[in-house]
């Protein structure tokens, strides 16, 4: 007789985030009883393999060990693969996770087809800035440094720092564009789901507490990553003027 597929399978990708890691899975395993509920820990990051291990074995977690660093979106497209669940919720490693929430979050979204957002919380307890955002033009770029001007309504991305989608939708997707290393898979993922017709919603009732950045290399690599797979998205999505302003800018600044 098959066993019954859990309702969510959780994704966490891993680079030099192992201490970050293990707080985020003991803060499921206090707040949460929840049977249904499938874990997946991609590592990218191969001088943490050994501790990896460890949690997968402590938590109960599938493992998938990376020699080298595969990028956010190739370490989502991984793990889904793996992953048996009906949703993927995808949790930054450097959260917490703060309340018993997963069985309320499923009856939320058991009808739903689209892509979901949790509220990303900072250390303080308020709603963080960038956590999701109108769809991304040149002029919505440069009003989201207004902060009066940064409405966030109607929704056109989600942070992948919790983000939930059904799996049948990443199927229908195609999985994350792994040609984004780092930054704006996430915007392109949601980009693709309202361009078939699917919604993007964010739940202000259910949270998860981020650490911004922990996970992060040099705030040089950083800078370099996100400027890249920025000009990649306008290159997909934008029309060509608005890529080469956005490459101007890039230039000079």
């Amino acid at each position: 007789m098959q066993k019954n597929l859990p309702f969510f399978s959780i994704i966490y990708v891993n680079y030099k985030s192992a201490e970050y890691l293990a707080n985020a899975l003991r803060s499921v395993a206090d707040e949460e009883d929840y049977r249904d509920l499938e874990i997946v820990i991609v590592n990218n990051d191969s001088e943490e393999s050994e501790a990896i291990t460890r949690l997968g074995q402590e938590y109960a977690c599938r493992v998938i060990q990376n020699t080298d660093n595969k990028g956010f979106g190739s370490a989502v497209n991984q793990g889904v693969q793996v992953a048996s669940g009906q949703w993927i919720g995808l949790i930054n490693p450097d959260t917490l996770w703060p309340k018993a929430q997963f069985s309320r979050l499923a009856e939320k979204i058991s009808e739903k087809n689209g892509i979901i957002g949790l509220c990303l919380l900072n250390e303080e307890g308020q709603e963080e800035r960038f956590g999701s955002g109108r769809r991304i033009t040149l002029w919505q770029l440069l009003l989201n440094h207004l902060p009066f001007f940064a409405k966030k309504d109607p929704l056109g991305w989600l942070s992948g720092g919790a983000l939930f989608f059904p799996r049948e939708l990443w199927a229908t997707l195609k999985g994350f564009d792994e040609r984004y290393f780092l930054y704006y898979e996430d915007v392109d993922f949601c980009e693709r789901a309202l361009q078939i017709g699917r919604s993007i919603e964010q739940e202000a009732d259910f949270s998860v507490i981020h650490f911004r950045g922990k996970s992060h290399s040099s705030s040089k690599k950083q800078k370099k990553y996100y400027r890249e797979s920025q000009e990649y998205y306008f290159l997909k999505f934008r029309p060509w003027y608005e890529q080469q302003i956005l490459k101007l800018f890039h230039f000079f600044f």
